[in-house]
């Protein structure tokens, strides 16, 4: 939480200690390029806020929670739980299956004539001769 404040604030600070320039642009728009990246600083510092302030509010109750030993405990095998089944989802929905195979089911399959084919991600039963 400390070092998320400290990069928070430094570049809030570093946003609002760029000096004032005039916008270079050529013609009748001049003020309106310089009200325009005026808005544009503006909203970098609103969004660091709005975020900053989002993470402080999500993030202090699980602090808070840390604080009791009985329900750190289950806070983080929560968000371990939570983890691991993000990213087994994830890894299922991209494909990737070869790890779902454990020495036991490659024993079976090779017992069974049964092949896994990576490219396809189909079991098939192999028939030999």
């Amino acid at each position: 939480m400390i070092i998320l404040g400290t990069i928070s604030v430094g570049l809030a600070v570093f946003l609002m200690g760029i000096d004032e320039q005039k916008a270079l642009a050529l013609g009748p728009g001049g003020p309106l390029m310089e009200d325009f990246w005026e808005n544009m600083r503006r909203y970098g510092l609103y969004a660091l806020t709005v975020s900053t302030g989002v993470l402080y509010s999500v993030f202090q109750p699980i602090v808070e929670l840390l604080r009791n030993p009985i329900s750190a405990i289950l806070v983080l095998t929560i968000i371990g739980g939570s983890i691991f089944i993000v990213s087994q989802v994830v890894s299922a929905m991209v494909g990737f299956l070869g790890y779902l195979f454990g020495v036991t089911e490659m024993v079976w399959m090779a017992k069974n004539d049964v092949a896994f084919n990576d490219q396809l991600n189909v079991i098939s039963i192999v028939k030999r001769p």
